[in-house]
């Protein structure tokens, strides 16, 4: 039976003074669960202390290290020594501001004086003198750009009293050089504003020539770029020269953060802690023997097994074989067993592929599902494992069925028939059948369970309990029966309401009818349910059929591309409804028979790095 793996409370009185070092060696191991909080009422009532706000600090250097890191695109590196760390931290981070900021300046002007050499790389050649521009005492010069659609209108209002000349357009915008008489000045500026006319950024009143601007401009740009370049360079080299130190860094905050945590997980004297937490049963030998090295056995232990009234606060470590892991994560997606509960997972690898393949059976459609859960085991093996299993479980049932890739000549060498011949009652029955048995198992476990908790009334008298299964096959007894009814089979039905009628705190045979009605529609829904096994199985079955119809109308020139598409759309489609479809029986119909999913997880403490190391 696979059970959760059986826990210890370790309880430990220590000097403060040897806090640090208790820490060290528990989080090096990983494996105390610890709890927070008061004792206990059979020890001092000491409370546990609030957050310590030495941690503060050491969450700032954690943010300013890791920021520091992600700024640089240092990769995670192992650790190094670092003595102290606050001081380490602000010598990089003034180095690295430096670096950054000149990198940051040198981007902007870079992008500032590419942005203007492309702006004004429209007047290259035409000679324009800047010393000129808006000075000339007969001649006025303007430039700047033009919407290239308004050019014609502005052409039209100046009638040709102002010389245009205009280069080719840059996104949609003409570059423009326009020269008129001065007493002609204002008109020209009005008409070119009014058709969104824009003066280029020039600098006014300089020497020499625009083009002469133009390549300085561009000179500087690439200058930037160069130094940008050495910058970049010069970044990475400091980053590689600091990974190390920054990762050690890093560590060593952790493992303060670590150890201040799990300190806050301790009631308190002025010179003594309680420590509490849970371990694994097998592991307690090794944990006390490093406990009491590292207290110089300057310690109070006691380890004992939980009692009934701490079961429900047991946290649940389960370790399943490698063959069960995929079936466990499809229990954890439902919730763990608490502590004393029977975990449902090899019962769910058994029943899932039972239900997946007979709902999906065929021998080509599994033998894909295998080979495509080897070849995905090396990366991924739990769903590589799934696959596999649901694979195998779909070819067998196909070898029951007579299918493969749905073509009528494996048909002949069915073990039964297909789900489309025959009398559908009885895949039906078959599917119904196996649903009784998956409920009757789940009210069993839940019986066992209860046992477990040594609730005795509970798995006798309870809803599921053994009255519960009375209930149950009196019902299917009574539905099932043809004939006289013998007097033993209505006994099956008084029994567990009487039983419910004692168990019951409150109410009486009013309430006890009343639940003996609602179990009865439980029971009965939940048995219907499982005929959705038999109806997928004769969908899957129906759209194979239908492919090879669509084969056959086709002629022989396409219909192997018919049979590998329908086949394709098969595998996914109907692969996909089965694996959800046999994931809903087992959470709803046999889970919520015995299976509540509210167990803790264990979370063992756990330091990043040994102290030594730092």
């Amino acid at each position: 039976m696979h059970n959760p793996v059986p826990m210890v409370r370790l309880r430990a009185v220590l000097l403060e003074r040897d806090e640090r070092a208790a820490l060290q060696a528990l989080g090096e191991l990983g494996l105390l669960h610890l709890i927070r909080g008061r004792p206990g009422p059979d020890t001092a009532p000491l409370d546990p202390p609030p957050a310590d706000p030495a941690r503060a600090p050491w969450d700032r250097l954690l943010e300013r290290a890791e920021g520091l890191r992600l700024a640089l695109g240092v990769p995670p590196h192992p650790p190094l020594s670092m003595t102290d760390p606050e001081e380490s931290l602000s010598a990089m981070e003034a180095r690295a501001k430096e670096l950054l900021d000149r990198r940051e300046g040198l981007r902007r002007h870079h992008k500032e004086a590419s942005d203007l050499a492309r702006h004004l790389g429209g007047y290259l050649g035409l000679g324009i003198p800047l010393d000129r521009i808006g000075t000339g005492s007969f001649l006025q010069l303007m430039v700047g750009t033009l919407p290239e659609e308004r050019l014609e209108e502005v052409q039209e209002h100046l009638g040709g009293q102002a010389l245009l000349l205009a280069q080719p357009a840059q996104e949609r915008r003409l570059p423009l050089v326009a020269l008129c008489a001065r007493g002609e000045w204002s008109r020209l500026d009005r008409i070119l504003r009014e058709a969104g006319f824009q003066e280029a950024p020039l600098p006014q009143g300089g020497a020499g020539g625009l083009d002469d601007f133009i390549q300085g401009i561009r000179q500087t740009a690439d200058s930037d770029e160069a130094g940008v370049t050495r910058l970049e360079t010069e970044i990475e080299a400091f980053s590689e020269e600091i990974a190390g130190p920054l990762a050690g860094l890093e560590e060593r905050i952790r493992l303060e953060q670590g150890l201040l945590e799990a300190g806050e997980h301790f009631p308190r004297t002025a010179s003594t802690l309680l420590l509490q937490g849970w371990i694994p049963a097998a592991d307690a030998p090794l944990l006390e023997e490093r406990l009491r090295a590292a207290t110089g056995a300057c310690c109070a232990l006691e380890i004992r097994p939980p009692g009934a009234e701490e079961e429900a606060q047991v946290p649940v470590l389960l370790r399943p074989s490698p063959l069960l892991r995929p079936f466990e994560k499809l229990v954890g997606n439902y919730g763990l067993p608490r502590y004393l509960e029977l975990s449902p997972t090899p019962f769910v690898a058994i029943s899932y592929l039972l239900m997946f393949g007979m709902m999906f059976g065929d021998v080509g459609h599994g033998l894909v599902l295998a080979l495509v859960g080897l070849l995905a085991w090396r990366k991924w093996p739990d769903a590589g494992l799934l696959l596999l299993g649901g694979g195998l479980a779909s070819a067998l049932s196909g070898a029951v069925y007579g299918s493969c890739f749905g073509l009528a000549q494996f048909k002949p060498f069915a073990l039964w028939h297909d789900p489309l011949e025959g009398d559908p009652i009885h895949l039906m029955s078959l599917a119904i059948g196996l649903g009784v048995l998956m409920i009757s198992l789940g009210l069993v476990l839940n019986i066992l369970n209860h046992f477990r908790r040594r609730d005795v009334p509970g798995a006798l008298m309870g809803r599921f309990g053994l009255a519960g299964l009375l209930f149950y096959w009196g019902a299917l007894g009574l539905l099932l029966w043809r004939g006289p009814l013998p007097s033993a089979l209505p006994t099956l039905l008084l029994i567990p309401v009487l039983a419910w009628v004692l168990h019951a705190r409150h109410g009486g045979l009013t309430d006890a009818l009343v639940e003996a009605f609602e179990t009865l529609l439980v029971f009965l829904a939940n048995t219907i349910s499982f005929v959705r096994l038999a109806a997928y199985a004769m969908s899957h079955a129906a759209l194979l059929a239908a492919t090879l119809l669509m084969a056959d109308a086709v002629g022989p020139s396409f219909s192997w591309l018919v049979l590998l598409l329908g086949n394709l759309a098969a595998i996914l489609l109907e692969g996909v409804i089965a694996s959800v479809q046999a994931l809903r029986l087992e959470y709803y119909e046999f889970f919520g028979k015995f299976f509540s999913g509210a167990g803790r997880p264990f979370a063992p403490f756990r330091l990043p790095m040994k102290e030594g190391e730092a």
